[in-house]
């Protein structure tokens, strides 16, 4: 008997030495801010030691961490959204009603992402479409709570400007006012969206000016863009570029959308199509060799077009609204494709 109590007595004092050893870490990295390398020399461990001791004490509950944030669930969505299709990073907004105030939130979202990492020299393409025209005045709010002090950087079009009837083209409002929000410069595709024959794309193309700006929208840091719907609300539909029965071939060759003008099928690949050789700007290989290439886009008449865009790997970053990520999300659960993640570019 007396020996069981020993026993007891010697157990319960090296479990209450450990839970003392693990609090001292605890509280000398989290409170004191100490590294890792600082606390091994302090206790005179190796900081191999110091990163076990403090895994074992978060897996034993003495350390609970707690995100303050308004929308945690968000955090969770962003993550697998990175984890399930290999993306750099992901940004989640709330949902909104589809039309402006969709297109607000998700420039919020764009706009907060962008401020984060522009640095100078850092050269940003834009591509023309309504949430991005959104993006200055979003910009603008989030600029108030940063520093003013202009940032040595450049904004340029993906795509060719549009003429003045082209309703919902204009690019240069966009891209001129993020280079005097940020103190950066502005450079412009001098060519039409669109032009009226492939022979004409041939000649604008092969013009310095024009090859020189699109080489230059190639060398982009950060690419950001929308994606477009193959429906009445498209753009080149409103602008009169893509006619009822030009979206009806398209649709039965099994296109649901497009970027940058390049029409896809549902899994991101290319549909072949006349509008293809009369268009102007970067071609879906430039766009998926830009370091980061954003894609930012939301809403359920989207999220097939997303899906398929991430699936391509045409985009390594996404900013979207909290239900259109849960319905690709579904989606791909539904496949299987991505059991185990995938690998950003």
């Amino acid at each position: 008997m007396f020996m069981q109590k020993s026993n007891a007595s010697i157990k319960d004092s090296a479990l209450s030495s450990e839970r003392q050893l693990l609090g001292r870490v605890c509280w000398l990295y989290y409170m004191e801010s100490l590294t890792h390398k600082e606390i091994a020399n302090r206790l005179g461990f190796s900081r191999v030691k110091v990163t076990r001791l403090l895994q074992q004490a978060r897996e034993q509950g003495m350390v609970q961490i707690n995100i303050d944030t308004e929308q945690p669930q968000f955090l969770q969505l962003e993550h697998t959204l990175c984890r399930t299709f290999g993306l750099q990073d992901a940004v989640v907004v709330m949902e909104a009603e589809q039309g402006p105030l969709l297109y607000r939130a998700l420039a919020n979202g764009a706009a907060s992402w962008l401020s984060s990492r522009l640095k100078p020299d850092m050269l940003i393409g834009l591509s023309l479409g309504r949430t991005l025209s959104y993006l200055p005045e979003a910009f603008q709010n989030q600029m108030r709570f940063q520093s003013p002090e202009p940032i040595d950087c450049a904004f340029t079009e993906l795509m060719g400007g549009a003429s003045e009837e082209g309703r919902g083209f204009a690019s240069y409002s966009t891209v001129s006012r993020m280079a005097e929000l940020t103190g950066g410069q502005a450079h412009y595709i001098y060519a039409p969206t669109v032009v009226s024959s492939p022979e004409l794309r041939k000649l604008l193309v092969q013009e310095n000016a024009v090859s020189q700006a699109l080489e230059r929208a190639r060398s982009c840091d950060i690419a950001l863009q929308s994606v477009g719907a193959l429906d009445d609300e498209a753009l080149l539909y409103q602008s009169g570029y893509l006619t009822d029965t030009d979206m009806a071939l398209m649709q039965e060759a099994g296109a649901i959308g497009n970027i940058l003008n390049h029409f896809v099928d549902a899994q991101g690949q290319l549909i072949p199509n006349p509008l293809e050789e009369r268009c102007i700007g970067l071609s879906l290989d430039d766009i998926g060799q830009i370091p980061l290439s954003v894609c930012i886009a939301g809403g359920p008449t989207k999220a097939g077009l997303i899906r398929a865009s991430l699936e391509s790997r045409l985009f390594n970053v996404l900013i979207t609204d909290a239900t259109t990520a849960q319905s690709i999300l579904e989606s791909a659960r539904v496949t299987n494709r991505y059991p185990n993640g995938n690998s950003g570019h």
